[in-house]
């Protein structure tokens, strides 16, 4: 006579343990670990619908990057949605703001030496994932600020810094997304034109010292109006005022919003 097999088992405490057959065993899915922050207001008609699991990727991956400080976290939410994400536009070659020369020239003067182990040195905009996008915003801004970087440097060797972080040190993050939203819109020179012009429309006295380049005392100069809470405004005011007319909704954006 065949004995039914029973398919309860007792621990040595006489605490019940159950078989159950595989077949009915549910798994359950890994949920993503989400950040609940949202798009800028003025670009949330972009990141909507399948697009919206975009922004959360991207928001992830930048809010969980312990290497990043709240500013640098802020700044490269604000270019990637003001520059429309991952999509590229018909006929052009930029991703995230991207442009295929920029990252050509960037991989040259060997910025994005952790990509190109990576990838090789030939990488086409169009292969780029969120990781790669970080790692370019990152060597895009060690270029721009080499010289306060440096600068830094020499004065704190126990605590270097790479370029990008200077903007960790400007000491109010809607100036450091503005200034760093200037310069990636405008490069270099024209973006360091626009922020040296605001510097001396919100303080006269500033010295943001000689030539075209963000030098040391742009960013001291940027330093010491972020102490002063009515020169912030003014600064951001300033600074939206003379980028190009034609991105009413991307300069309003950076303006001074009170209460945030």
């Amino acid at each position: 006579m065949s004995v039914e097999r029973s398919s309860v088992r007792t621990d040595a405490t006489g605490r019940m343990i159950r078989d159950w057959d595989k077949e009915y065993q549910i798994p359950v899915p890994k949920r993503k670990l989400t950040t609940g922050i949202e798009p800028p207001a003025y670009r949330r008609d972009v990141f909507k619908g399948e697009r919206r699991t975009e922004w959360d990727d991207w928001s992830r991956i930048l809010q969980f990057d312990k290497s990043l400080s709240s500013a640098e976290k802020k700044a490269f939410r604000d270019i990637f949605a003001a520059e429309g994400g991952m999509k590229k536009a018909p006929g052009g070659s930029a991703v995230a703001g991207i442009l295929q020369d920029t990252l050509d020239k960037l991989i040259l003067k060997e910025k994005l030496n952790d990509l190109v182990s990576r990838k090789g040195k030939v990488i086409d905009t169009e292969d780029l994932d969120f990781h790669d996008v970080k790692d370019i915003y990152k060597g895009f801004f060690n270029q721009i600020f080499e010289g306060p970087a440096k600068t830094y440097n020499a004065k704190n060797p126990k605590r270097t810094i790479q370029g990008y972080q200077i903007l960790s040190l400007i000491g109010d993050d809607k100036v450091s997304s503005s200034v760093a939203d200037i310069l990636f819109r405008e490069g270099p020179a024209k973006g360091t034109e626009i922020i040296q012009k605001a510097i001396k429309l919100s303080d006269p006295t500033k010295d943001t010292g000689k030539g075209a380049a963000f030098g040391t005392m742009t960013l001291q100069a940027l330093q010491e109006i972020s102490k002063e809470p009515e020169k912030v405004k003014n600064f951001l005011e300033f600074s939206a005022n003379a980028r190009r007319s034609d991105e009413k909704a991307r300069n309003d954006y950076f303006r001074f919003r009170g209460g945030e």
